[in-house]
This record gives structure tokens, C-alpha cells and sequence, in this order.
């Protein structure tokens, strides 16, 4: 009967731990325009190395002092860090583009893809490429 408790016990400290220490996501959709014709798959895969670049993403850990935060020692562990939690997919309709950025903390998330939203279009603009159209935050 002690086993029981005991593995009962165990599992239900898994599953606390679990739950506590799980990534929260911000979700932000776009819209990308392009010629007729456009292979948007590759587009996508264009717009995502922009979006992983250091000359959006270092500001960003700069500004909001992200290596600090998170406890780390350079700003390339920041970087890697956050490449690893921003994701970017085909949204559910032709021409939608879903970003993700994964956090244990909500807030952050929120600002974090905020920021590099931000920079993003910012970086864009200066390009003078197209500029999606956000869809969500």
C-alpha cells in the first residue's frame, strides 16, 4: 500500500512539475503579399531567416536585457535561445504566415514577439520590401 502512495506521490510531482515549468506561446498571423504565382513556402522560408537574423534579434536582447533575464552569459546564447523559441509556419489560409514565440512566462512571450514584430517591420521598411500585415498580436 506504501509503494502505491509512493509511485501515486511521484507521478503527481511529475505532472506538478510539468505543468509549472511548460513553455507559454504568443501567436501572431500575417497576411504576405506577393506576385501571382509567388512559391510561398520559399517565401516563408526567406522571411524566417530575416526574422532569426542577429540584426533583429540582437537589438532586441539588448533592449530588453534578455541575457540578463534568462540568466545567461553571452548574447550568442541569448540569440541561439531565442532561434530555438520563435517558429514560423503556413497559416490555415493561402498567404497566411503564423509566428510563434515560446516562453515559460506569458508576459515575456507577449513582449518578446511584440519586439521582434517591431524590428521586423522596421527592418523591412528600410529594405523596402513588402511589409506583411499583422492579423494578430
Amino acid at each position: 500500500m506504501a509503494v502505491i502512495f509512493l509511485l501515486g506521490a511521484i507521478a503527481a510531482g511529475t505532472l506538478a512539475f510539468m505543468w509549472f515549468t511548460r513553455d507559454r506561446v504568443a501567436m501572431g498571423t500575417y497576411r504576405m503579399q506577393g506576385a501571382p504565382g509567388i512559391n510561398f513556402s520559399e517565401a516563408i522560408k526567406a522571411e524566417r531567416e530575416l526574422m532569426v537574423s542577429p540584426s533583429i534579434l540582437k537589438p532586441i536582447i539588448t533592449d530588453l536585457d534578455l541575457v540578463n533575464r534568462w540568466g545567461m552569459e553571452t548574447e550568442d546564447e541569448a540569440l541561439d535561445h531565442m532561434r530555438e523559441k520563435l517558429k514560423m509556419f503556413p497559416g490555415s489560409a493561402p498567404g497566411r504566415v503564423r509566428v510563434i514565440y515560446r516562453d515559460r512566462n506569458q508576459d515575456r512571450a507577449m513582449e518578446i514577439l511584440q519586439a521582434i514584430n517591431k524590428s521586423y517591420v522596421e527592418t523591412k521598411r528600410r529594405q523596402g520590401g513588402v511589409i506583411p500585415a499583422p492579423r494578430g498580436p
